[in-house]
């Protein structure tokens, strides 16, 4: 990264985060689970845990993960007009930090599976969620490619840097989704006649500014 990168990045994080603030300043999950997150991560980035247990990820090299994060104010974002009712449940293929479910449990009530590669953002997602005091999220370590997802209302899958194969396998099991379920897919569209697509555009995330698809199963 150039420094004229590192110096673009600085600002549009230090933007995000602002705007973050002030959407959530008064919402008291917000500031105990950004709490537990510094606390559970404050020495560990999510490129050193990918070093550290990528001989577990199943031969996954490093270009499919990406080591960025959902935010609150974007789910909040990307889940306000997908239409889901409350007590949906939302799969978060990747999960990561957990921050994605977090979010929108607090904010529209969903529950949700996280499913994650990784067994250290597992069991810190287990630990911060039973200090929120949350019941309805599970996380549990797997291949997103091999979860079942039959019984899933909504999928959301940040593949931005998700390559061939791995997409391929992704949206061969997004088929077994039941009717209307909603499938929200960063930066890669679903070809075939299985979804339609309702929804698109421009999100924000940590690592940038991201195109988002919405489809819904026939």
């Amino acid at each position: 990264m150039t420094f004229y990168q590192k110096i673009k990045q600085f600002f549009y994080s230090f933007t995000l985060n602002g705007l973050e603030f002030v959407f959530f300043f008064t919402h008291y999950w917000w500031w105990k689970m950004s709490w537990l997150l510094i606390c559970h991560y404050w020495n560990q980035s999510g490129y050193r845990i990918y070093c550290r247990e990528r001989e577990k990820a199943g031969g996954l090299g490093e270009e499919n993960f990406s080591f960025g994060e959902t935010s609150p104010l974007s789910v909040k974002l990307l889940l306000q007009n997908a239409g889901l009712k409350e007590g949906s449940v939302i799969y978060d293929l990747g999960s990561g930090r957990g921050t994605f479910l977090f979010a929108a449990y607090f904010l529209y009530g969903l529950r949700g599976i996280g499913v994650e590669l990784f067994e250290t953002y597992v069991e810190k997602s287990l630990k911060i969620r039973n200090s929120l005091k949350i019941a309805g999220i599970i996380f549990r370590r797997g291949n997103i490619v091999d979860t079942d997802l039959s019984q899933a209302d909504a999928v959301y899958a940040a593949a931005t840097t998700y390559q061939d194969d791995v997409l391929a396998r992704l949206r061969e099991g997004l088929k077994a989704m039941k009717p209307d379920s909603i499938v929200i897919l960063v930066h890669h569209t679903l070809p075939g006649d299985d979804f339609v697509l309702f929804d698109e555009g421009d999100f924000p995330f940590t690592w940038g500014t991201d195109h988002v698809y919405f489809y819904r199963k026939k």
